[in-house]
Formats: C-alpha cells, structure tokens, sequence
C-alpha cells in the first residue's frame, strides 16, 4: 500500500492541536514553566502538544543516547538535549502548512520576546527556513516510588529468598 499524502493531510488537518489550523491560536498562551516559559491552552495545565509536518535535516542533528553532550568542558552531562530541525518537506502536500506552521510560531514567539535576538526556535538562513526543536534527555525524579509500590516490591523479595519446603524442592536454575 502506498503512502497518500494528500489523504493523509486531510486527516491531520482535522486534528485540533495540528499546527498549520487558522484558529489554533485563539485558545493559546505563554506561562512561566522551569527556567523559562512554555505554551499552554488557556484551559489546561499541561503544556501544549502541536503535530508539526516537516522534512528533519541532519543540520545539527544530535539525536543520539548523548544528544548535545560533547564533553565535561561545555556543561554536566544533565543538560543534555536531544534536538532536531524540520524544514519545509519535499511533499507538495505539505508545503504550505509547513509555511503556515512557520507564520504561525514566529507570531507566537513574537508575543513573548523582548528584543530582536531571536534565535533559538526559528531559524530563516540562506537554506530556507527551520524549526529547532530540543528536548532535555535526563529529568530529576522527584520521588522513586510510592510507599506502597517499593513495599509491595520488597515483600515479593523477600519471600523469592525465603527457604520453604516448596522453594526447596523446586528445581535450582543455578549452576551448583
């Protein structure tokens, strides 16, 4: 079966979180989040989740276990990030979101920022334009797990190294 990109536009395009949809914005905005600020709908408290349709270039590409860790000298291993960029995809299908995409996340990012240094989510060089997107490898547990859970996991222990007649008489995987 092949791929029907035009088929498949019709069906993202419904989507409410699709990117390049007119009335996206309506319901849209900036919070203070972590060491910056994140897009959030008016009504939730989770930050925002878009589909964006676009073509990754190897521009930058560190999408590896290590991300954008090079090496102890340029910062500690937990702000490594993964980070990719789209650009405007081969498909003619597409192409046109991918603008409308890309108008529509320079006017959001032009809500928030302060000056004229805006560098970090769009990029419009000589190769056209881009979207960075990044996202931290490593997060801080807060709590390993509930009380009940690692209870419930160390009675299971517990009794797997109890010495029973029925462990006893039970067949020993291990070499003797």
């Amino acid at each position: 079966m092949l791929f029907n990109s035009t088929q498949y536009r019709e069906t993202v395009a419904c989507k409410t979180n699709y990117a390049a949809r007119p009335s996206l914005a309506n319901n849209l905005e900036w919070r203070p989040d972590g060491m910056g600020h994140a897009v959030f709908q008016k009504d939730e408290d989770d930050p925002f989740t878009t589909i964006v349709i676009g073509k990754v270039v190897d521009y930058r590409l560190n999408a590896g276990p290590g991300g954008t860790f090079l090496n102890p000298d340029f910062g500690p291993i937990q702000k490594a990030k993964y980070q990719f960029y789209l650009t405007r995809p081969v498909d003619a299908a597409f192409r046109e979101d991918f603008d409308r995409t890309y108008a529509f996340l320079d006017g959001l990012q032009n809500t928030i920022t302060k000056g004229q240094n805006k560098k970090n989510m769009l990029i419009n060089e000589a190769g056209g334009k881009m979207i960075r997107f990044s996202r931290n490898i490593f997060e801080k547990r807060v709590k390993f797990t509930s009380n009940k859970v690692r209870s419930k996991y160390l009675a299971l222990f517990r009794r797997s190294l109890c010495v029973t007649p029925q462990n006893l008489a039970r067949p020993s995987i291990m070499p003797t």
